[in-house]
């Protein structure tokens, strides 16, 4: 099965004098999602030029790290994104608690979808979740792939 990602393009609509937001989806091949580790995945670090920021693809337990940091997912907490197809009051987000650090004595912290954390004179943002919600389907947490974009802090 090719590889997708679904980029959540949100419209800002009048309806009846209140304001909802409306999805639409656009579906691009071949651009960096996962498939689950299941399938044979594993993590991902993409090596960036000097001063140029890095991304980290990984899953629940598994491990990558980038800049010299290390970023483990532990647990899903929360995945509120809007279903693919559906209309919502709020585009949502997802909640993942990750350890950082080299061992399993590393801090955990909580990242929330397109919030920067700044660590150990970093910035981390988790940029991107697969698979895409869809009504009524559940997503097993071993399914999920997350990218986290890393960067030094200050430029």
């Amino acid at each position: 099965m090719a590889r997708f990602i679904v980029l959540a393009l949100t419209a800002l609509v009048a309806l009846a004098g209140l304001y909802v937001y409306v999805h639409t989806y656009a579906v691009v091949p071949g651009y960096g999602a996962a498939a689950p580790a299941s399938q044979g995945a594993s993590a991902v670090a993409a090596i960036p030029a000097s001063g140029s920021p890095a991304l980290i693809e990984t899953s629940i337990g598994e491990g990558a790290t980038a800049l010299g940091l290390s970023l483990t997912p532990l647990a899903l907490v929360s995945d509120t994104r809007c279903p693919l197809g559906g209309t919502c009051i709020a585009p949502g987000f997802v909640r993942v608690e990750t350890r950082v650090g080299a061992d399993a004595n590393g801090a955990a912290y909580v990242f929330t979808s397109w919030t920067p954390e700044t660590i150990a004179g970093r910035i981390v943002t988790l940029t991107g979740v697969a698979p895409v919600r869809e009504t009524g389907k559940e997503i097993p947490a071993d399914a999920y792939r997350f990218t986290f974009r890393v960067e030094y802090a200050g430029g």
